[in-house]
């Protein structure tokens, strides 16, 4: 220590122990020299690789580019996440289990009213206690049923249209759909073609000959029958 064998050195200021504690220092120095011999830094200095080597300077870190991989924060707020819906499943068992007790209890009444006579027993509509609390829930599910339609109109009008389009241009064009008939008994069986429809332009083409084949073919009668007259 550089104030060990200093007289008084706890009572000192501050200012007189960094002196003397300097001034120690310094000849501590000139009485016992340093034996690390000099070093020429251009000869005996060590580049940036030796550095690198020796203490294994660490590469600069790769970010996470994997979208399944979670930074701490969000699995710190995926974990909550998972909390909650766990606590709201326990909830929801609770309340499904009650439930299924009120209508085990029920049906067992149910039970035990039909066991009793006829004269005693309870109709019904007696075990509705509170006709209007069940005309409001049943009102309450129609709307949500109503608003759930609407909720999901768009989403079925979209699939409409697209199986419309799908049928207009795949099953609407063919004349006959292909099928096949299988034997019971054998491994034989039958399958029909497929034939497409004919053009406009083919069908009414197809139906002008056929007018001008009949009147061709009327022309034709209408002679022979007036030829018989003659004769």
């Amino acid at each position: 220590m550089p104030l060990e064998g200093v007289e008084g050195a706890n009572f000192m200021p501050a200012s007189q122990i960094i002196e003397v504690t300097a001034e120690r220092t310094a000849q501590f120095k000139e009485e016992n020299p340093s034996n690390i011999p000099e070093v020429d830094p251009k000869i005996d200095g060590l580049d940036d690789t030796a550095f690198a080597v020796t203490l294994r300077i660490p590469e600069e870190p790769e970010d996470i580019t994997d979208d399944e991989l979670y930074s701490i924060q969000k699995s710190k707020l995926r974990t909550e996440e998972d909390m909650r819906l766990k606590l709201a499943e326990e909830k929801k068992d609770g309340v499904r289990q009650r439930i299924d007790d009120l209508r085990g209890a029920f049906a067992n009444l149910a039970e035990k009213n039909k066991i009793k006579e006829e004269i005693l027993q309870v109709a019904d509509e007696d075990f509705n206690i509170d006709p209007e609390y069940f005309e409001l829930l049943s009102e309450k599910n129609n709307h949500r049923i109503e608003e759930t339609k609407k909720e999901v109109a768009y989403g079925i009008e979209v699939a409409t249209v697209k199986l419309n389009k799908l049928k207009d241009k795949f099953y609407s064009v063919l004349h006959f759909e292909k099928f096949t008939v299988k034997a019971l008994r054998t491994h034989s069986y039958v399958t029909t073609f497929r034939v497409p429809k004919m053009s406009e332009f083919l069908t009414s083409n197809l139906e002008s000959f056929k007018a001008l084949l009949g009147a061709e073919n009327g022309a034709r009668d209408s002679m022979d029958f007036e030829e018989d007259d003659v004769m």
